[in-house]
């Protein structure tokens, strides 16, 4: 896109299926309704500073769509704009965001949501924000000494983990095998995203981490020993 650029307008790339990836230059200031709706190859876009609006279902449907940033300049979270973005496993809500629209986040794939707001934005005039979004897993992570603020706040407080900013979500761990379990701490398996191991690990370990780390989102053993185990 060439650097004079102002706005994306209304479903410029509607149904760009084979769009994997798109450079938005630093002169856009809006992203038009529909924008990138059903793109269903896009897997990555950086949304840079100058842009102040987004529009309602812009991403909707984007299905591979893994990492997206919405930067502080913006703020409204418009209506469907992530709907069935069931790839897109972390999001962050910036601080400058006061609304997020109907339906914003269904049947996305979330398992980490960070909010850097201390005050829970008012959801109260706002239908299905979170909807589809499975609440008994995904994370809520707010800023510290705020959590219940969010346990109290409509909508939010549906969230089942709300924890505090000083929780880690990640973690480099060398480990012998079948010892994984005793790493964790019961939050730490409901707060974990990014795990890196070292050591060796065998089945018992797999185990754990498929049934336990609820949230996990990216794991690294290219530099584990698997051994075998034969038991229970």
């Amino acid at each position: 896109m060439p650097n004079s650029l102002k706005r994306i307008n209304i479903g410029t790339f509607v149904l760009c299926s084979n769009l994997h990836q798109i450079l938005i230059p630093g002169s856009v200031i809006s992203i038009g309704d529909n924008a990138f709706f059903s793109c269903r190859s896009l897997e990555k876009i950086e949304i840079p500073n100058s842009v102040t609006s987004i529009g309602i279902s812009a991403f909707e449907f984007c299905s591979k769509l893994s990492s997206i940033n919405i930067p502080a300049s913006v703020n409204v979270i418009s209506e469907k704009v992530f709907g069935g973005c069931y790839s897109l496993k972390s999001f962050t809500i910036p601080m400058s965001v006061n609304s997020i629209g109907n339906n914003a986040f269904m049947g996305s794939g979330l398992n980490v949501l960070k909010a850097a707001n201390p005050s829970p934005i008012d959801l109260s005039q706002s239908t299905n924000v979170f909807n589809g979004i499975d609440k008994n897993n995904c994370i809520l992570i707010v800023p510290s000494g705020f959590k219940s603020a969010y346990q109290n706040a409509n909508k939010w407080k549906e969230f089942k983990y709300i924890i505090d900013n000083e929780y880690p979500t990640e973690k480099t761990i060398t480990v012998s095998a079948g010892k994984l379990s005793s790493q964790f701490t019961s939050l730490e398996t409901h707060t974990l995203t990014d795990l890196t191991l070292k050591g060796t690990i065998d089945s018992r370990d797999f185990v754990f981490i498929r049934d336990s780390l609820t949230v996990l989102a990216k794991l690294d053993i290219s530099e584990v020993q698997i051994v075998s185990y034969s038991g229970a």
